[in-house]
């Protein structure tokens, strides 16, 4: 009768250490795949931010330089 106790409660252990694991693995791939996407969002408003700042300067030079012209 004792080893059926030590097999059950075998079991029992191994369930929770799986089911601990599996869920330690996903709280870790979620903030993962958070922080990816964070980085990937300030990288994308750095280069659009970039990109209408220079879209600007050049409109502002050619303003300028239809100006000078006229």
């Amino acid at each position: 009768m004792g080893w059926l106790i030590t097999l059950v409660t075998e079991a029992i252990t191994e369930f929770i250490v799986h089911v601990l694991a599996e869920w330690v693995r996903s709280v870790i791939v979620e903030v993962i795949a958070s922080f990816m996407t964070e980085i990937v969002v300030g990288l994308i408003a750095e280069w659009v931010a970039e990109a209408v700042t220079a879209l600007a300067t050049e409109l502002a030079a050619f303003v300028r330089r239809s100006l000078a012209v006229s």
